[in-house]
């Protein structure tokens, strides 16, 4: 298995600190956010800090595992369709830059939209325009999100957007927290999934809290078995989410636990 962890796991430690911490618990990635709101990365990030983090992965001998890349996305306004295309360019030509496989982006939100269909096939038209524009053979990656789309939504979204180069980071906590069944969602996934995300959750009605793998309501076997088991070759990667949520345990309590949870599954 491929083993990495978001940094929003570890918002108080830089880049480079986050990586070290990578190889010092035992994964093999860490996926960098693309950020004005505390990340590692921005689109003005220069050469030279570009350059840095790239050598940091290289001397703790760390992959780049993917851009948590936070988009423009399309709304009422005609030319913000072609700004989210030009978005979803930059953050490509920056993960080229430092070698990474794939960019994660939002959407938008369908359900906003007067017309969920054409929001739809707006967005898909966005994205692959950016693939169009880019040959830098990165992998634009949909996550369904709450509050966006749902993996369901997802699956079409990316089929109409007909690039082998789009595919899905699957989230299945978004799936609880959306009420999707996930035993229909199985038989369609492993075609597009790259990157499974590892976040549970503890859902009280229409609340929910964030917990460690393993102690809330998320399946985790049953969806790495639906993407193939020890045949899947994408990222299983921890999404702690202590950037937006302090009081979770700190990054040196849920990295190693992480690993040690992975290994009794």
């Amino acid at each position: 298995m491929r083993l990495s962890f978001t940094t929003m796991a570890t918002p108080l430690q830089s880049g480079h600190e986050a990586i070290r911490m990578a190889r010092a618990y035992g994964y093999t990635g860490v996926d960098l956010r693309v950020s004005e709101h505390r990340g590692e990365l921005t689109l003005h990030s220069t050469a030279q800090e570009i350059n840095q983090i790239r050598s940091a992965f290289i001397s703790e001998n760390i992959m780049p595992s993917g851009l948590l890349c936070y988009n423009e996305t399309g709304n009422d306004d005609p030319a913000s369709w072609d700004r989210m295309t030009q978005s979803i360019v930059r953050h490509l030509d920056l993960a080229a830059r430092l070698e990474s496989p794939s960019i994660r982006i939002f959407g938008g939100n369908p359900r906003q939209a007067a017309i969920p269909q054409d929001y739809m096939s707006r967005s898909a038209a966005a994205i692959a325009a950016a693939l169009q524009e880019d040959d830098s053979g990165v992998v634009v990656l949909l996550q369904n999100h709450i509050g966006s789309y749902s993996a369901k939504e997802s699956l079409q979204l990316i089929k109409e957007a007909g690039s082998d180069r789009c595919g899905l980071v699957f989230s299945p906590d978004h799936c609880v927290l959306m009420g999707e069944t996930l035993s229909d969602l199985y038989p369609l996934l492993q075609p597009v999934v790259r990157q499974l995300y590892i976040a549970d959750v503890i859902k009280n009605g229409n609340e929910y809290r964030s917990t460690l793998p393993g102690k809330g309501c998320v399946p985790f076997k049953e969806a790495y078995e639906s993407l193939g088991g020890k045949d899947f070759d994408g990222w299983i990667t921890l999404k702690w989410e202590k950037i937006w949520h302090p009081e979770l345990e700190e990054p040196e309590v849920a990295l190693p636990y992480f690993i040690e949870y992975l290994n009794k599954l």
